[in-house]
């Protein structure tokens, strides 16, 4: 669940529906593997408790309808589910409702997303002609305060003739990912079936990339890209486990300064030593389990992995395997690099098109925690036969036990 998966419904009677939800959350994996669920017209208002809407594994945010507000005393009403595997750092940023416009806008801050967008905010809008201005504003100041996020704009649909009319006079054309008009959610599947025509053009002599860090250690992406193009190769960065661990806290510390310790998040018992391997940082360094679902779509041929420590240490050296790799001429080799002392990495003399050095973002290069070394210890020793499966498929030694 890295892109959402969304269901836009309408709720015309709670208890049946909710009722229904129950047995098709339970039952019904496109209910359950959506990262969101979003119902208009729900007819709630604040006589109606948030525990007769309780979904498990899903956390609630409703907009009710204020009949003072809206000039009526029916329909109306906006709810999300957000599925809890998704995502649980959730936020309502705006709520809307009078007669020109009821809107809901939440900030969504999932675990993993594409592009490296730190959040993503949902919103879902009903508006007349005119109300369309005051929701024009209202994405302008969140995108303000919001930098690094994407956006998706969940809209009813209506007529054809009223969905082109949307479509050609859409508030968020301009924003960074896309504008859905959903009936179902068949209609967000044959979305994400033809991403790849988004895909820039190339000339002879060019190859597409696109780049989602997160595909690799979610479970339904082989399945997807393999759908999407067999020949695909795909390119993995790994680096040691336990500093990707350590890496990925302090991402996550950067932004959430009061989270528990490193340690507290290692362990499920700290006297046992049992780690936690429920927790994404531990998880995703598990290597060998993540390959070994790429592998039932792909064969190892078309997968190469790279090494982050070299990448460092011998960024021509390293980047010279990817030219050889996707069948390129050698171009870059060690005079395209100098080494940064301020971030500790390599860095581009010069970028395509520019006349200034590049360096990777403000984001990478922090100064980890301090970790005890007995913590690092008991990860090396809970990471080395993950290791060494990994070696063997790979057929290559990474050297992080050494």
């Amino acid at each position: 669940m890295v892109l959402p998966c969304i269901h836009l419904a309408n709720l015309r009677s709670l208890p049946n529906k909710m009722d229904e939800l129950l047995l098709l959350s339970q039952t019904n994996k496109d209910f359950s593997n959506s990262a969101a669920l979003c119902f208009t017209e729900s007819w709630l208002n604040d006589a109606i408790p948030d525990n007769a809407l309780n979904l498990p594994g899903f956390q609630l945010l409703r907009a009710d309808r204020v009949t003072e507000s809206a000039g009526k005393s029916r329909g109306g009403g906006t709810c999300f589910y957000i599925n809890e595997r998704w995502c649980t750092d959730v936020t309502a940023l705006k709520k809307m409702c009078c007669p020109s416009l009821e809107a809901f806008f939440i900030n969504c801050k999932p675990f993993y997303s594409p592009w490296e967008f730190s959040s993503f905010i949902l919103s879902r809008d009903d508006f007349m002609w005119f109300g369309r201005k005051i929701y024009s504003h209202i994405f302008t100041a969140l995108e303000t305060l919001y930098t690094d996020l994407a956006e998706i704009c969940l809209r009813e649909s209506r007529s054809e003739e009223e969905d082109e009319e949307e479509e050609e006079n859409a508030v968020c054309e301009d924003n960074p990912i896309f504008v859905l008009v959903l009936r179902d959610f068949s209609r967000l599947q044959d979305f994400l079936k033809t991403s790849g025509d988004l895909m820039p053009k190339t000339l002879e002599g060019q190859i597409t990339m696109e780049k989602t860090p997160s595909y690799f250690v979610t479970r339904e992406a082989p399945a997807r890209i393999y759908s999407m193009s067999r020949s695909t190769k795909l390119i993995v960065v790994v680096r040691d486990p336990v500093t990707r661990a350590i890496s990925d806290y302090t991402q996550t510390l950067s932004k959430k300064p009061g989270i528990p310790t490193f340690e507290s998040l290692t362990f499920k018992n700290r006297t046992t030593g049992l780690i936690d391997t429920s927790w994404s940082a531990i998880q995703i360094g598990i290597y060998a389990k993540h390959l070994n679902n790429w592998l039932q779509f792909f064969p190892m041929q078309q997968i190469l992995f790279v090494s982050g420590e070299r990448l460092i240490s011998d960024p021509a050296g390293e980047l010279g395997r990817v030219q050889d790799f996707l069948g390129l001429k050698r171009i870059i080799t060690d005079k395209h690099f100098y080494f940064n002392k301020t971030k500790g990495f390599p860095c581009l003399k010069k970028a395509e098109g520019s006349s200034k050095p590049h360096c990777l973002g403000k984001t990478k290069g922090r100064t980890h925690p301090n970790i005890k070394p007995e913590v690092v210890q008991r990860l090396r020793d809970f990471y080395r036969p993950f290791n060494m499966k990994f070696y063997q498929m790979t057929g290559r030694i990474f050297g992080w036990d050494d």
